[in-house]
């Protein structure tokens, strides 16, 4: 989105947040519990209605709607930020109840997901003064032990590969968390991770620093290099979670080295998240571009990145760069970055939190970046769908068409 009233962007929204400052968590014990434990930075008011007998369905949660409609009423449910937990029968049984109060979605009443994504970043800066990230991706190798066309770091275009020297990206993740002080999910990723000679020291700098301030520390990894006991050890230790791709359905020859990962982290009790491709799974391609848009015509440059709403950005430079896959393109010398593009941390002081928050969110000066003129887009309004992890040799080029250069280094084994 463009920057249209800089600093002040959410200034209706957030000033119902500070009238309706105390938070209620509605869902069943377990959930609510959840909920409020990622928001316990914010040092607020937060009650959970978690009544045991109506979020049991065997009693028939549906027909007790009068009677949940009386306990609404009596609470005083109006005055507050009302927060539903993930579960279908929760949000449609109670969404309905809160639009009979007159309640709206999304002013008054938000579904989890919704809510941490987008508006808790808002009610915390604008009740707080405080900036909550959902989620922050941080490169810190280009080096991969795979050569996917598709890949959506684009390293098959990458001439130069490179380890990120470890003291800048120290540099990078303190100024980081001078300005952040609640991030959602804090990934280290690549590349692949594993590759990256320092990963342990990293880790435990951030972990030891930072912790406090990251509800999840992760690297995500594609599966085909095992752990040592001794990197596991230290996983568990810093409480890392490891996100794993499977890639072995389009990539058989590594179901064996796949399998051996996730059994031996499993052995040592770590945290992982298993992303499973699956028959139905297909990545959405960014690049090639199939449709360039004119560098002149600004309008539909604004109106398709409002389109896309990528989430994600990168942190490099000790700027958050507005999209992730812009500074990926940059750095794989597809398309070059405009000095716009992003936001600089190191000028960055807390009465601008606000224009923060809403850099976080998608604002930027022009409405739009640079790759936008020739990037497919996000997987919002991206139509282009390809088969996961196809591997090509060499170093990929863009001149009207994708060609190889040279032939892929097998690193499989490292």
């Amino acid at each position: 989105m463009k920057w249209k009233n800089k600093g002040h962007e959410f200034d209706e929204l957030g000033a119902l947040f500070q009238k309706n400052s105390e938070i209620l968590v509605i869902g069943n014990k377990n959930d609510a519990q959840k909920i409020c434990k990622k928001m316990e930075f914010l040092n607020t008011k937060v009650t959970c209605f978690t009544d045991i007998e109506l979020f049991d369905l065997g009693h028939g949660l549906k027909k007790r709607i009068k009677q949940i409609k009386t306990k609404f009423i009596q609470n005083n449910f109006k005055n507050k930020t009302i927060v539903l937990a993930n579960s279908f029968a929760i949000n449609n049984t109670f969404a309905k109840i809160l639009k009979k109060l007159k309640l709206n979605y999304l002013i008054n009443y938000f579904f989890e997901d919704d809510f941490f994504a987008k508006y808790l970043s808002i009610y915390a800066v604008y009740v707080k003064n405080l900036v909550y990230s959902f989620n922050q991706s941080f490169i810190i190798t280009t080096f991969c032990n795979l050569n996917c066309k598709s890949c959506l770091n684009f390293n098959p275009y990458i001439k130069h590969k490179e380890h990120r020297d470890l003291n800048e990206l120290k540099e990078n993740v303190d100024v980081y968390f001078k300005c952040i002080d609640k991030v959602g999910k804090f990934q280290l990723s690549g590349g692949e991770p594993q590759l990256y000679p320092h990963l342990g020291e990293l880790l435990e700098y951030i972990s030891c620093n930072y912790k406090n301030k990251i509800e999840i520390l992760s690297f995500v990894t594609n599966g085909i290099i095992t752990p040592s006991d001794e990197m596991c050890k230290l996983i568990k230790q810093l409480d890392v979670t490891v996100e794993i791709d499977n890639y072995t359905q389009f990539l058989p020859q590594l179901k064996e080295i796949y399998e051996k990962t996730v059994n031996k982290l499993k052995s040592f009790n770590i945290d992982t998240i298993l992303y499973d491709a699956g028959n139905a799974w297909h990545w959405f391609e960014i690049f090639p571009p199939k449709n360039i848009i004119d560098a002149n015509d600004t309008d539909k440059l604004v109106k398709k990145f409002e389109q896309c709403s990528n989430p994600h950005q990168e942190l490099r430079h000790k700027k958050l760069y507005t999209c992730n896959y812009a500074e990926f393109a940059a750095n794989a010398d597809i398309c070059p970055t405009h000095e716009l593009d992003a936001y600089d941390l190191t000028i960055h002081t807390k009465d601008k939190n606000k224009e923060l928050v809403e850099a976080r969110l998608g604002y930027c000066e022009r409405g739009y970046v640079e790759f936008c003129k020739i990037c497919n887009g996000y997987s919002t309004i991206n139509k282009e769908k390809v088969e996961p992890a196809k591997q090509v040799q060499g170093i990929l080029e863009w001149n009207g068409r994708c060609k190889s250069n040279g032939a892929h280094e097998e690193v499989l084994n490292a």
